[in-house]
């Protein structure tokens, strides 16, 4: 597509000197001329032959002789051809039958094929360290000091911070008084 609207887009700028019906030599503004064949599908520059789009030159000529362009673009590129070949379902290849497709052609999967690497790491934050927040975060918290200490948390409100270093309830670590104990 974008190699069609490179063409169009060059085809204004080219002059036309239509010598028979198909046939005809275009200029460009550089003053170099190219011989644009539309019967044969030719032009002296090449590109035309080379992918079957046609080139700028020859899009200037199509326009000078008042053509449809679409006549001189290949099929593939065509809604109908897009809709044709997408209007059956694509049914899934089952492992049976690429075992049969194995063995009739006389092929041995390669062991030594590895699954591709995983080179990049996931996104976000990692499951097994997910944050837990609101009341779920309240009642994990309460479960976990319950089961760790002997004294049972405070409901709310003053005192109702635990110690990481201690594990005590009514400070935190920066203003814990216990000493360290590795």
């Amino acid at each position: 597509m974008k190699a069609i609207l490179n063409s169009r887009e060059c085809s204004k700028r080219n002059t036309v000197r239509v010598v028979t019906r198909t046939t005809a030599q275009v200029s460009q503004e550089n003053e170099k001329t190219y011989t644009v064949d539309l019967a044969r599908k030719t032009c002296s520059c090449g590109h035309y032959q080379q992918n079957d789009i046609p080139c700028g030159h020859a899009y200037s000529v199509i326009i000078a002789l008042n053509r449809a362009r679409r006549d001189y673009v290949p099929a593939v590129f065509s809604t109908t051809t897009l809709r044709n070949t997408y209007s059956q379902n694509i049914q899934p290849v089952t492992l049976a039958e690429v075992d049969d497709l194995l063995a009739q052609h006389r092929l041995q999967p390669n062991s030594e094929c590895l699954p591709p690497l995983k080179l990049r790491q996931g996104q976000g934050r990692p499951r097994n360290r997910r944050l837990i927040r609101g009341s779920q975060r309240k009642q994990t918290a309460r479960a976990q000091a319950l089961l760790n200490l002997k004294v049972p948390p405070p409901e709310r409100g003053r005192g109702s911070q635990q110690c990481s270093h201690c594990t005590q309830w009514g400070h935190n670590r920066k203003t814990c008084t216990e000493p360290f104990v590795l």
